[in-house]
């Protein structure tokens, strides 16, 4: 498929970056490059899936990711601050320092993902599992967690 094909893989930097600037990313498939400290502040990612893509550094306060597959993804030091995830399956990955300051996490899965010292303060997490994680340091001071489930951690980290 073409780089300007409405319903291809976005599989490029360039092309990313356009279809941020335009917001255009609901639906669409992210895949296979590079994309350290790109801002996707305010974009709306419904229904997207991200694979083996590095997002080291982004930041991407105030999105709104709901339905959407993130799998073998590199986003240390991501900011997600006042940030939806909603229904978000999350594996395989590395969150190492994951700002979600003020974000409302509802359903989110997340599995074999690390997430050391990420920063949940003042965030909403309802009905999320985290199994298999890395969660050493993280901070939820002031945050609300609801029927959240923490899954085998009999010799994890948490």
């Amino acid at each position: 498929m073409s780089e300007g094909d409405a319903t291809g893989t976005v599989q490029s930097r360039a092309q990313f970056e356009r279809l941020i600037a335009d917001n255009e990313l609901a639906g669409r498939t992210v895949a296979g490059f590079a994309a350290n400290a790109v801002g996707i502040a305010g974009v709306d990612l419904d229904g997207a899936t991200f694979e083996r893509l590095s997002m080291t550094d982004a930041d991407a306060d105030d999105v709104r990711i709901e339905r959407a597959i993130v799998r073998q993804v590199d986003g240390r030091r991501t900011r997600w601050r006042k940030s939806l995830w909603h229904r978000v399956t999350v594996r395989d990955g590395d969150f190492t320092e994951l700002d979600a300051q003020d974000a409302t996490w509802l359903r989110v899965d997340v599995e074999n993902t690390r997430l050391g010292r990420a920063g949940f303060r003042g965030a909403r997490l309802s009905g999320c599992r985290f199994a298999h994680s890395e969660l050493y340091g993280a901070d939820f001071s002031s945050a609300v967690l609801i029927r959240c489930r923490f899954e085998h951690y009999g010799a994890g980290t948490v």
